[in-house]
C-alpha cells in the first residue's frame, strides 16, 4: 500500500474516507470495504493521530493508495495552540505530554482543588483547555510540564495500549490496526518501527515526540521542565500537595522481560527520539530542543 503524508497547500487526488476516531474495528472495516469498491485513492483527514486506524482498515480492504492530511490546528509545527490544565488556586498551567504523568496530575487537582469539583474525574479530557501559552493573559502563571526517559515512555505506551485484551477499546484502536499495517503480530520492535515510520507532527499524542508538544518554532512554552521522577519539585512552584502515583500500567505484566525484540526496539526509539533524549538529559537546564 502506498501511503503519503500531505503537506499544507498540496493538491491531492482521491476520495475522502471518513471514519470516527473511536469507531469499532468491524464497522471501520465495513466502511473501508464499501469504499474500496470505488477503486479510488483514499484521502484520510487526520483526527488527533487516529488516522492509522482508518489506514489499516483501507489496507485490509484492498485499497492501494492513501494520503494522510493534517489540519493546521492539529499540526504543532504550524500552530502554537496547546492543550493545558489551568489551576487558578496555584496559578500554574500544566502543559501535558501524554504518558508523562498526565493522569497523576489530573488526580491531584481533582482531589485537592475545589474549582474542579464539578468536573468528571473519570474523563481524562474534563480539565483540558486549548490555549496559546504565549498569550499575555497567562504571563503571571508558572507553566510547567513533566518529561520522561523516551524508552521508559515507550514502555508505558506499549504496556498500556498494546497488551490490551481482545475486545477492549485499546485492542481495537491500537493492536489490530498496528498489526495490520506492520503485517505481523505486535512486538516491541514492530511497535517502535511503526512509530518511526510517521512524521512527528502526525503522531498520536501517546507517542508524539515530547519536544514537539512543548515547543513551537524557537519558543519553549514551559517555564519549568521537571523529570517525572522529580515530581516532588512541584513545591518549588507553589503546589503544596504530594504528586500521586496513578499509573494505568501498574497492574500489567512487564512485557519487556518477555519480548526478545526489546534491544532492536530501543535502537529504533533512540534513532527516532534524539531530541527527546536531549530534553531528558538537559531538563534541569531547560533543554535545547532545536
Amino acid at each position: 500500500m502506498s501511503v503519503r503524508f500531505a503537506r499544507a497547500g498540496e493538491e491531492i487526488e482521491g476520495e475522502r474516507f471518513l471514519a470516527k476516531a473511536t469507531a469499532p474495528w468491524d464497522y471501520r472495516l465495513f466502511l473501508a470495504e464499501k469504499f474500496a469498491k470505488q477503486g479510488a485513492p483514499a484521502i484520510i483527514p487526520n483526527a488527533f493521530g487516529s488516522w492509522f486506524r482508518s489506514l489499516a482498515a483501507l489496507k485490509q480492504a484492498g485499497v492501494n493508495e492513501a494520503t494522510i492530511m493534517i489540519p493546521r490546528d492539529q499540526n504543532f509545527l504550524a500552530t502554537p495552540n496547546r492543550t493545558a490544565v489551568i489551576v487558578e488556586e496555584f496559578k500554574v498551567i500544566f502543559l501535558p505530554i501524554y504518558k508523562c504523568g498526565t493522569s497523576s496530575w489530573r488526580a491531584l487537582v481533582h482531589a485537592n482543588c475545589s474549582e474542579f469539583s464539578d468536573r468528571d474525574a473519570s474523563d481524562s479530557t474534563s480539565l483540558n483547555r486549548t490555549i496559546n501559552p504565549q498569550d499575555e493573559q497567562f504571563g503571571t502563571y508558572e507553566k510547567f510540564t513533566f518529561v520522561r526517559q523516551p524508552m521508559d515512555r515507550f514502555g508505558s505506551f506499549f504496556r498500556d495500549k498494546l497488551l490490551a485484551e481482545d475486545g477492549t477499546p485499546n485492542h481495537e484502536h491500537f493492536i489490530i490496526p498496528i498489526s495490520v499495517l506492520m503485517g505481523q503480530k505486535i512486538s516491541a520492535h514492530a511497535a517502535a518501527e511503526f512509530i518511526a515510520s510517521i512524521p512527528p507532527e502526525y503522531c498520536d499524542p501517546h507517542y508524539k515526540p515530547q519536544w514537539l508538544t512543548i515547543k513551537h518554532r524557537k519558543t519553549i512554552f514551559p517555564d519549568h521542565i521537571f523529570r517525572l521522577s522529580d515530581s516532588h519539585r512541584l513545591s518549588e512552584i507553589g503546589v503544596p500537595h504530594k504528586f500521586p502515583t496513578k499509573l494505568s500500567t501498574a497492574s500489567r505484566k512487564d512485557a519487556y522481560k518477555e519480548d526478545p525484540t526489546l534491544q532492536d526496539a530501543e535502537t529504533v526509539i533512540r534513532g527516532y527520539y534524539p531530541r527527546d533524549y536531549r530534553l531528558w538529559r538537559d531538563s534541569e537546564a531547560k533543554a535545547d530542543v532545536s
